[in-house]
């Protein structure tokens, strides 16, 4: 080897070297008192449940701070001077007693996580566009009611909570969050989506559940790296087709009309949840789902389960309650996977209940 790769060589082992020693000395702190015997090696912070009614200032001496957990205070305010902490990336305030929006967190340029969840925040300001590189934002359980147009500038962003807020619709530019994957907003008052909503190509993770829809467009079949989709407790009584979402493994309805046969294509699918819909009887097909793990159809007016129910021998959970079922005997081949069966409010004659329970001994039965 010749002494100008060798030279090479030895820099870049110093390099990283330098870089691993760094990552090694960032440590984690449950004090500020033990934090700041070594201020330059303090990377994570974690002061939860300290009942603390303001920001403790001498976080500011933390230059290399990365990740600060401050949840579960009564803090309401941050100081301007927060905009020192240069290398923050993660910001953990739930459950604090914050009423605003904290601007002064809006110059962290560098934060890449942001949790807020838990307060009593009603608006987010237009300039939360300048966290321009958070991937996480969690922002459920607070009072807000709409998101700014600046919003769909967050474009890093890839996980997004605001379940249990009062949202009642999402501006245009949200179908700007194109790398966005993980979206829950349920328990919100959304009427129906913005158009652009079909720009977001990249979710894998979608809940709406409980919240005013009425209807899912088209496009949502188009959807091709949804792999959850929970729209329970809408006014949502039809699904368009979803024939090309071979990635969903787990979906979620509420008040169908029918049972949405698109879905049968896809034999990979886990987990299906249906609510309160007018079923009657499920299609024959749904036994090529050999693949599920979780079925539960609760008061869906089945009389019967089509033939070869029994093969669906993947099935650990199954949640029937509600129905008009006579008899589940003839639908149980195989026990070993099972863990629990519910057939409440059925018509299950008492001798058959007792039958259920000494062929599957291991099976959690509520009937």
């Amino acid at each position: 080897m010749t002494k100008f790769k060798l030279n090479i060589l030895f820099i870049l082992i110093l390099g990283i070297s330098k870089v691993f020693s760094q990552d090694v000395n960032w440590l984690e702190y449950y004090s500020i008192e033990e934090a700041l015997k070594e201020p330059e090696k303090v990377g994570c912070l974690v002061l939860r449940n300290q009942k603390l009614d303001s920001f403790p200032i001498e976080i500011l001496n933390f230059k290399n701070l990365v990740r600060l957990d401050l949840q579960g205070n009564k803090i309401s305010e941050f100081p301007k001077e927060i905009n020192q902490l240069k290398n923050l990336k993660e910001l953990i305030l739930r459950n604090n007693y914050l009423t605003e929006f904290p601007k002064d967190v809006l110059y962290l340029k560098n934060l890449t996580e942001l949790d807020l969840q838990q307060n009593k925040i009603t608006k987010i300001p237009e300039e939360i566009e300048q966290l321009s590189k958070l991937k996480k934002l969690v922002l459920q359980d607070n009072n807000i009611t709409s998101l700014p147009k600046s919003f769909g500038n967050l474009k890093n962003l890839e996980e997004l909570y605001l379940r249990d807020n009062n949202i009642d619709e999402l501006p245009e530019t949200f179908g700007d969050l194109q790398n966005l994957k993980y979206l829950y907003i349920m328990n919100n008052n959304l009427e129906d989506l913005p158009s652009s909503f079909s720009n977001l190509k990249s979710l894998i993770g979608l809940n709406l559940n409980r919240n005013k829809l009425e209807n899912l467009p088209d496009y949502f079949g188009q959807m091709k790296n949804l792999e959850i989709l929970e729209v329970s407790r809408n006014n949502i009584n039809k699904l368009p087709p979803l024939d090309n979402l071979f990635k969903l493994y787990k979906l979620s309805a509420s008040g169908l009309s029918d049972f949405p046969k698109s879905i049968l294509k896809h034999i990979n699918i886990e987990q299906l949840f249906f609510n309160d819909c007018m079923f009657k009887k499920l299609p024959a097909e749904i036994t090529n789902l050999t693949e599920l793990n979780k079925l539960v159809l609760i008061n869906c007016n089945l009389e019967k389960l089509p033939k070869g129910f029994e093969n669906l021998d993947q099935i650990k959970m199954l949640d029937l309650r509600g129905n008009k079922l006579v008899t589940f005997l003839p639908y149980i081949k195989k026990c070993n996977k099972l863990k629990e069966v519910i057939l409440e409010g059925n018509n299950i004659s008492i001798d058959e209940k007792d039958t259920l329970k000494l062929k599957c001994s291991n099976v959690h039965f509520r009937i």
